[in-house]
């Protein structure tokens, strides 16, 4: 739970640097929606591996507990 958490933040503090960065004009718009599309594919990436360790985590518990019945 806090690791996804984690994920978020990162994943927002990311995008608020991209943004400001695009501001300033340090980034051009083909820059910018490329990071937006690399931070997109990064945050989906996190958050799918985490939803994938919790799922492995339930899937081991119920095993045990078959194997205790």
């Amino acid at each position: 739970m806090v690791r996804t958490i984690v994920d978020i933040f990162f994943s927002l503090l990311i995008l608020v640097c991209i943004t400001v960065g695009y501001i300033r004009e340090e980034l051009t718009s083909g820059e910018f929606y490329l990071c937006l599309m690399v931070n997109y594919v990064g945050a989906r990436y996190l958050l799918m591996s985490d939803l994938d360790l919790e799922l492995t985590k339930i899937e081991l518990e119920s095993i045990t507990e078959d194997k205790n019945e």
